[in-house]
């Protein structure tokens, strides 16, 4: 069954406590994510890394690109960290891309105590590589290659691959308390979008059912409100969710904004973009 690395970024930074507990939402958002399109998966963590056990790639990919927290993912090869097994796996690798006078880079990690230097490791499979192919005249170009091939060995196990998919990024969702998002019409799902990269879980009052119906691809489960008739009242719901603040799109139809001063800070995400960015935000959640 295929194996995916996980990479994600800003979780690095926090103390162990916090980074273990961002670890364990962004793990548990995959598996919801997948149980809700009804994906199997496995999963393994390994200090700044997560590694899936997918039945389907093409499938959890689609879902990999909507977690937010997740910065990038790659289809490894799992060995040990011994180089030379590492060697015959890059060259399975390299053999369908390594043509007549290719040139390649061999970019090379690793975290633990493997006895080699990642420029040890580099070394020592670029020089594999090119013994195997000397017949197709490659060469080494650590600038611009036309291939690249990745090993990161992590203490005793080595991951190959050739290439990586980005994820949206941000912060795992529902790390940063609860907001409620005035959804009145299309534009407004970007805003809460936006809120909901920074981890922000979202709560939804709308004026159609059907407006929030694309953040249900990124957010597990966002509950939906009936947008209050009254624009006083937003505060009450806000207090019943368990909101924290409100997200507002760019404009007001229905709510008035002197209604808007009250006990909670007020959110305008798309402040700054212009149309056209917004635009493909918009078109980006929706799946366009």
């Amino acid at each position: 069954m295929p194996l995916i690395l996980v990479r994600y970024g800003e979780l690095a930074l926090k103390s162990p406590n916090v980074r273990r507990r961002f670890e364990d939402r962004l793990v548990r958002n995959i598996h919801e994510l997948f149980l809700s399109e009804k994906l199997e998966c496995l999963t393994r963590m390994e200090r700044g890394r997560i590694f899936l056990t997918v039945a389907d790639f093409e499938k959890a990919s689609k879902a990999l690109s909507r977690v937010f927290g997740i910065v990038s993912f790659s289809p490894v090869h799992e060995t040990t960290h011994e180089i030379a097994e590492i060697e015959k796996k890059v060259i399975e690798l390299a053999e369908p891309l390594l043509k007549e006078g290719s040139s390649f880079a061999i970019r090379a990690t690793r975290a633990g105590s493997q006895g080699y230097t990642s420029q040890d490791l580099a070394k020592a499979v670029g020089a594999a590589v090119m013994a195997h192919f000397k017949g197709r005249n490659i060469s080494v170009d650590l600038d611009e290659p036309d291939v690249e091939l990745f090993v990161e060995a992590r203490d005793n196990r080595a991951f190959s691959f050739t290439e990586s998919f980005k994820g949206p990024g941000g912060m795992p969702y529902g790390t940063q308390g609860r907001a409620l998002a005035i959804i009145e019409r299309e534009e407004d799902i970007t805003a809460a979008w936006l809120v909901a990269k920074r981890g922000c879980e979202i709560v939804c009052a709308q004026t159609s059912e059907q407006l929030s119906g694309p953040l249900k691809k990124w957010c597990p489960g966002p509950e939906i409100l009936p947008l209050p008739e009254k624009t006083e009242m937003l505060w009450d719901a806000a207090y019943k969710v368990g909101a924290q603040a409100l997200i507002l799109g760019w404009g007001l139809e229905k709510v008035e904004r002197e209604a808007l001063k009250g006990p909670l800070p007020v959110f305008y995400p798309l402040v700054g973009l212009s149309d056209d960015e917004a635009k493909r935000i918009l078109q980006k959640v929706r799946g366009d």
